[in-house]
């Protein structure tokens, strides 16, 4: 997590927070107080505190999640983490640990955790990781998703697939991505039509018709993708996306990871297993 420090002169800080509670002393002048809350519009958008102000006017300010984590206010635990790629964390307020040093006083502004963040708030950012809240409780409690930001292209195979349109005839990929020893996936193309897109992928050795297929996984514009295999003919098969759930116009590549569905064929058993194949690669769309 990230621990930087923000050094801001006042006037730039007010330019970037309002609103904002720093406290008003009279007509147009405000006066930046420890445990104000702003949003850095410069830094990827994360919500900062005040943690110490200076008398030049400047004040030194810290991701509001870095801070939150020092603070023991909340009880903090993982919920789901996918291959410290993605996860998932429930912050629960604890009431009874908010003493009075987060009250309103001269040099302190009063902090409401009951309000203190809304669904879409960043509340860490760094050059690997964004903080971002999903969900908030009445109480105050709320859940947060982390996802890396790092260049994945340098530490995720990668794979260059060319983009086209429905009903246009584009160009071929012959690049492959090794998921197993025995599965070769060579991407072909990415089709898209409107909102929907498809994937044409041939693989040598075919691809077994026992089970169903999923690629899943993040395009780097932040959107969840999923892919289900719904047709395969010899040796190539089509990945179509979910709805709602295919790769962004605007992404220019996707991390994604092939899963296989099981059904177990014991009908008294009813058991489903989903079963990660292979490592997770990054398609570069051209």
């Amino acid at each position: 997590m990230s621990t930087r420090k923000a050094f801001l002169p006042l006037t730039l800080a007010l330019m970037l927070t309002f609103p904002v509670q720093a406290r008003n002393i009279g007509g147009n002048v405000y006066k930046m107080c420890r445990n104000d809350i702003f949003t850095d519009y410069e830094n990827r958008n994360v919500k900062k505190i005040v943690t110490e102000t200076n008398g030049d006017g400047t004040f030194q300010a810290e991701d509001l999640g870095v801070w939150l984590r020092n603070t023991g206010i909340y009880d903090i635990s993982l919920l789901r983490e996918e291959d410290n790629y993605l996860k998932e964390e429930f912050y629960s307020f604890q009431q009874e640990r908010v003493d009075d040093a987060y009250y309103y006083n001269e040099d302190a502004s009063y902090v409401d955790f009951t309000c203190l963040v809304k669904a879409g708030d960043v509340i860490t950012a760094s050059d690997t990781e964004t903080e971002t809240v999903e969900r908030v409780e009445i109480d105050g409690s709320f859940t947060t998703r982390t996802e890396t930001t790092v260049n994945v292209n340098a530490l995720l195979p990668a794979v260059l697939v060319p983009r086209t349109a429905e009903g246009e005839t584009g160009e071929k990929s012959s690049q492959t991505i090794c998921i197993t020893g025995e599965m070769e996936f060579v991407f072909e193309s990415i089709i898209f039509d409107g909102e929907n897109s498809s994937i044409e992928i041939t693989c040598g050795n075919g691809v077994p018709e026992d089970s169903e297929y999923y690629l899943e996984g993040t395009d780097d514009t932040g959107k969840m993708v999923k892919y289900r295999m719904n047709r395969l003919e010899n040796t190539k098969a089509i990945f179509t996306n979910e709805e709602g759930q295919g790769v962004s116009r605007q992404a220019s590549s996707a991390d994604l990871q092939l899963y296989k569905y099981e059904t177990d064929n014991d009908i008294s058993e009813q058991k489903e297993e989903y079963t990660k194949i292979g490592e997770m690669f990054c398609m570069i769309l051209s």
